[in-house]
């Protein structure tokens, strides 16, 4: 996740939290609600494009729900290719890799219009399509890194009155060892072990999706975000356009490749 939305999302969250407006929590996080995460609509009656808006945090409930609708619109004679209209700052890495697999494998065109930012983990969905496009120079993609934030909250509650215990068998002396070892001792080694593979394997995978070469050097894979037009010339995303010039693709592959079929 991008690191300016985590702290704005965490202030507004923590203040919901200290004043017990579970309201306003709800309201915040509307995933609670009978929420499409993912919706679909039609780019135009017609058509055959389909048009998936990945405009919110990424939360596994979504990426997962994400992840089906693919499958769903490729087995849909109907359609003829899918858009991914995406504006987000990323978000929990879970399910992500498979999102990103389930978009690579699919049979039927497709394409990401990032319309305003396109960062972490929608930066590796995005660029899992068959095409990318970026709608003005004004937009940012990019941040491919991986970081997580842990809040003590043992010196709050035991200002309240409240001693938080945690016991382990001695059987189990290696459970939740990275975070204990954090929260005891400020040894952050196997946490940041473990974002380091992730990282190694976003980076790689992303590496792959945008036809650049693998360099952990590389700003790119080192978490840097780049304005639109600066990602079109350095080669992350293939052109400026947005949706219209998506579709127009979008038909142009999936007459070509009929064409193909037709007379090969």
């Amino acid at each position: 996740m991008h690191r300016q939305n985590f702290n704005a999302v965490a202030g507004a969250v923590s203040a919901l939290i200290s004043s017990g407006n579970t309201d306003g929590i709800k309201a915040f996080f509307p995933i609670f609600d009978d929420y499409d995460p993912m919706p679909v609509s039609d780019y135009g009656d017609g058509t055959g494009i389909s048009v998936v808006k990945l405009h919110d945090m990424l939360l596994p409930e979504g990426t997962d729900t994400l992840i089906a609708k693919v499958k769903e619109l490729e087995a849909d004679k109907k359609t003829v290719g899918i858009i991914f209209d995406i504006n987000g700052p990323g978000g929990s890495a879970t399910f992500v890799p498979q999102a990103a697999a389930a978009i690579r494998a699919c049979s039927k065109p497709t394409a990401t219009v990032v319309r305003g930012m396109m960062a972490s983990g929608h930066f590796w969905i995005g660029t899992a399509a068959d095409r990318t496009f970026v709608e003005s120079p004004a937009c940012y993609v990019g941040s491919v890194g991986a970081f997580c934030t842990f809040a003590d909250w043992k010196g709050y509650l035991k200002s309240q009155g409240i001693n938080i215990y945690e016991i382990y068998p001695e059987s189990a002396d290696l459970k939740n060892k990275p975070f204990r070892d954090l929260m005891e001792s400020g040894d952050d080694t196997a946490i940041k072990d473990a974002l380091a593979r992730l990282h190694r394997m976003f980076a790689e995978e992303v590496a792959a999706q945008i036809g650049v070469a693998y360099d952990a050097e590389l700003p790119i894979f080192r978490g840097q975000d780049f304005a639109g037009d600066e990602a079109v010339a350095a080669g992350y995303i293939d052109q400026q356009g947005g949706i219209d010039e998506a579709a127009r693709w979008i038909v142009a592959t999936a007459a070509a490749e009929e064409a193909r079929k037709m007379y090969k």
